[in-house]
């Protein structure tokens, strides 16, 4: 009897403990109006460019210069807060895309994170691609060079993970014609090798359903249109 009231108790703990989280998610959620993304998100992208260092977007000795040439307010966690994604028009040859990410902390904006894929040439810029099923943001290189010039591709999710954006689904084909080699993982270096069949399951069971998504080209207009 005092075992079932003891497993009742702590259920109901759980419940509040719950319930006093999601709260708090809710609560900090409705502070962050468009007002909110105006202050923090607009100089990023009304500037064109931004720096990513040590010390976060601030021009300092070791800092990478990105300049904005498409941008996104997508809400990636679904947690009720957009996160600002910029495509920089930087090292975008030979397909190579990127799209750094930054989410509000607290009074800042904070970067998260890149993710970068080949997409093949011509390369098209301006959207990502996103898996609702896993919060997750979806790349995919179609073509990419390992030692020895042995080419393969990868399938990779991406999810915020806190304030960074980690990767949590990896896949990896590799090798020529038919001995390719195959690695599935949470990423690229925790990957292990399995055999085709395996693989192929793996596919369909993450990165099946992921949509595409526009992005703004920066410009006054698209500017105005998302931040007033």
């Amino acid at each position: 009897m005092d075992l079932k009231k003891n497993r009742k108790r702590t259920v109901l703990v759980i419940l509040t403990l719950l319930l006093c989280t999601m709260g708090t998610a809710v609560s900090y959620a409705a502070k962050v109006t468009v007002k909110t993304y105006r202050s923090l998100y607009q100089p990023i992208v009304k500037n064109g460019f931004y720096y990513l260092g040590k010390t976060g977007n601030k021009a300092e000795k070791g800092s990478v210069l990105r300049h904005v040439s498409f941008f996104a307010l997508y809400d990636v966690d679904r947690d009720g807060i957009k996160e600002l994604l910029c495509e920089p028009s930087d090292e975008t040859s030979y397909g190579l895309r990127m799209i750094d990410v930054f989410t509000i902390s607290g009074k800042k904006a904070a970067y998260c994170g890149q993710i970068s894929w080949n997409d093949g040439y011509p390369h098209k810029l301006g959207c990502f691609y996103y898996n609702k099923k896993y919060k997750a943001l979806y790349t995919f290189d179609k073509s990419k060079i390992y030692g020895g010039g042995v080419l393969g591709q990868e399938k990779c999710l991406y999810h915020l993970s806190g304030k960074k954006l980690v990767s949590c689904r990896f896949w990896k084909k590799w090798g020529i014609s038919s001995e390719y080699s195959y690695y599935t993982g949470t990423n690229s270096a925790k990957a292990k090798q399995v055999n085709a069949k395996k693989a192929g399951k793996y596919v369909r069971s993450y990165f099946k359903g992921a949509k595409k998504v526009s992005m703004l080209k920066n410009n006054a207009a698209n500017i105005r249109k998302t931040f007033g």
